[in-house]
């Protein structure tokens, strides 16, 4: 053993805000002041039960204890306290934490603590719920026979590589939960196709229990996937040793900021990058402990009032550099290249990590990092496809129409998508009328502007809402694919000949935009080729394209639908009826599955094949 290797077992406490990046963005000095706040309640909790801070974060805060009880008799006194605190009307912004405890092995090195022991409690903080703690059993052993608390067994939990025995203090009965656990054991052979299909109905019935109507897919997000890929900035290297402006540090917060802004996808904290360097992890462990598809990393380099940025992002998955860019600035630029760069970032991560389009010329137009997160926001905002979305959609494009101009042929595109999807799902208040603005959105498009864009759009309009010919709506989306086409074009040539009946050929083209969508964000692709395999009668197909995301947060509620009814047909009763259930947790209605189906016979079959399993009414 290495004797210069200073090992000890402690009590390691890790405090993290929940969503602080969103309040960030919300009101970024309020959300500071609210912090300090809560900052002190911690810091005035830790003199008193002996705790000592040995990191901070950014939002998270890590502290050592002498004891188990102490740590947890703090933390249980600093949850109540933000509570208190919450319920006041004074307080502007309402944060709150989650808090993860464990003892175990440590190494100091410096003025911190790193190793497992500390891996752990991060890990555990990260399964605990809002406002909740979650404790190892190292810590539970000790405190259960010495404190009045409430404890949930939640078995053997996995998060990213760490295994471990978690319990939650229960400081109210509502977070009482179930959690998927890892068996130590292994099955015998005799009993492995029995053991299997317990393990499905246990996953299903966590999932069913851990969903709430308007939730997230499961009370602990870090063990769901998400639709969208996640990227983390790693801080920038300042290669001038003697440069002092610490324009490295500069660039990382800044990106990380202007990154979080797009909602199509994931970018991991700031604090998250930092803890990242510090723990010197490699691709391989930035990847495991984080969940990380890409990375963001830069170096600057200063010569006087000159410098210079290189960036360049890495696939985790490929294990290669996918993107690099290099741009030289003066100190007086720094503003304007932090958007370019970012904007180009964006540009990258739309074309070729999540859903595929072409949008270099939407930042070349648009001529600002605001404008062009504003119009990629959109963009995901429709395709969420619900009336909160919607309104999120029109919001988000007024800037773009105030650039353009609201009568510029630019900006008919957007107007024409508003008024589509305001008609496809029944939230028009003035048919008659939308269905003329749409006709004539058509019509200007195609004299003005015949591309691709305007010739998919021009074929699902026909189709739904204006000749309602086949022969018409396939015409403009074939002639949308002469040049290749791209994902969105695929799509909708897609939904253009399921709703002629031609379903293997719907199929093919979902297939082609899914094979060049990097990501299918939302499953907006997968849910349209689920109801296309519904309407062919193709529940195997559809049990294939649906269980390997059956733990994704995204899932839509009617592929859950159409999921649970292929289900029953194979006579997988008890699981079909946890999933009916669930998609109904989801926001599956009659409304819903009609607007999915839109063909009276297959929403009458759907209706009435799972009145068995319940009621949409």
């Amino acid at each position: 053993m290495n004797t210069e290797i200073d090992r000890k077992i402690a009590v390691i406490f890790v405090a993290d805000v929940v969503g602080y990046s969103k309040h960030m963005e919300k009101d970024e000095n309020a959300t500071i002041r609210s912090y300090n706040a809560c900052e002190k309640i911690l810091n005035k909790l830790l003199k008193k039960y002996k705790g000592s801070v040995f990191n901070t974060a950014g939002d998270s805060v890590l502290a050592e204890f002498p004891s188990a009880v102490n740590a947890v008799e703090c933390g249980v006194d600093f949850q109540n306290e933000i509570k208190k605190r919450n319920q006041s009307d004074k307080v502007d912004v309402k944060l709150e934490f989650r808090l993860g405890i464990n003892m175990g092995d440590v190494v100091k090195k410096d003025n911190n603590l790193i190793g497992d022991g500390v891996n752990i409690a991060a890990r555990l903080e990260a399964l605990a719920q809002p406002n909740g703690i979650s404790i190892s059993k190292s810590v539970y052993d000790f405190v259960v026979p010495k404190t009045k608390m409430t404890f949930n067994d939640l078995g053997i939990q996995k998060v990213k590589q760490n295994e471990f025995h978690a319990f939650d203090i229960l400081l109210d009965p509502s977070q009482k939960r179930i959690l998927k656990t890892k068996s130590k054991s292994k099955v015998p052979i005799i009993g492995a196709v029995a053991a299997a299909a317990l393990v499905v109905i246990i996953l299903s019935l966590n999932l069913f229990y851990s969903t709430s109507k308007n939730a997230d897919f499961s009370q602990v997000e870090q063990q769901n996937k998400s639709s969208l890929p996640v990227l983390l900035v790693y801080p920038f290297n300042n290669l001038s040793q003697n440069d002092g402006s610490n324009l490295a540090v500069v660039f990382t917060e800044s990106m990380v900021a202007g990154l979080a802004k797009f909602k199509g996808v994931k970018i991991l904290s700031s604090s998250t990058s930092l803890h990242a360097k510090k723990s010197n992890y490699s691709d391989d462990e930035i990847k495991s402990n984080y969940g990380a598809d890409y990375i963001v990393r830069g170096s600057i380099q200063s010569f006087g009032n000159k410098s210079r940025m290189t960036i360049e992002m890495t696939g985790l998955e490929e294990k290669k550099v996918v993107w690099t860019d290099s741009v030289d600035f003066s100190r007086n630029d720094v503003f304007k290249v932090q958007d370019n760069i970012a904007s180009n970032i964006l540009n990258h991560l739309q074309l070729n990590v999540t859903v595929g389009s072409y949008t270099k010329s939407w930042a070349e137009e648009l001529g600002s990092l605001e404008l062009f997160t504003a119009a990629l926001n959109a963009r995901e905002e429709w395709r969420k496809a619900t009336r909160e979305s919607h309104n999120k959609y029109i919001e988000l494009y007024k800037p773009i129409e105030e650039h353009f101009g609201k009568d510029s042929k630019e900006i008919l595109n957007w107007h024409g998508w508003e008024i589509w999807q305001r008609l496809l799902q029944g939230w028009s208040t003035d048919i008659e009328n939308d269905v003329k603005k749409l006709e004539v959105i058509v019509d200007r498009t195609l004299k003005e502007n015949a591309d691709i864009d305007a010739y998919h759009f021009a074929s699902l309009a026909e189709l739904f809402f204006l000749s309602q010919d086949c022969g018409i709506a396939k015409s403009y989306a074939e002639k949308s694919l002469i040049d290749g086409g791209h994902v969105d074009a695929f799509t909708s040539a897609g939904m253009v000949f399921d709703g002629c009946g031609e379903f293997a050929q719907a199929v093919s083209y979902f297939k082609d935009a899914l094979s060049l969508a990097p990501n299918d964000n939302n499953f907006v692709i997968s849910n349209l080729l689920t109801k296309t395999y519904y309407s062919k009668g193709s529940c195997p197909e559809i049990i294939s394209l649906i269980e390997p995301n059956l733990n994704n947060k995204d899932l839509r509620s009617p592929m859950i639908g159409l999921y649970s009814h292929c289900l029953l047909k194979e006579g997988r009763n008890k699981e079909a009826k946890t999933f009916f259930s669930l998609a109904k947790d989801k926001g599956l209605s009659k409304q819903v599955i009609s607007a999915t189906l839109r063909d009276p016979v297959l929403i009458e079959n759907f209706l009435k094949g799972t009145s068995v399993l319940g009621s949409l009414e």
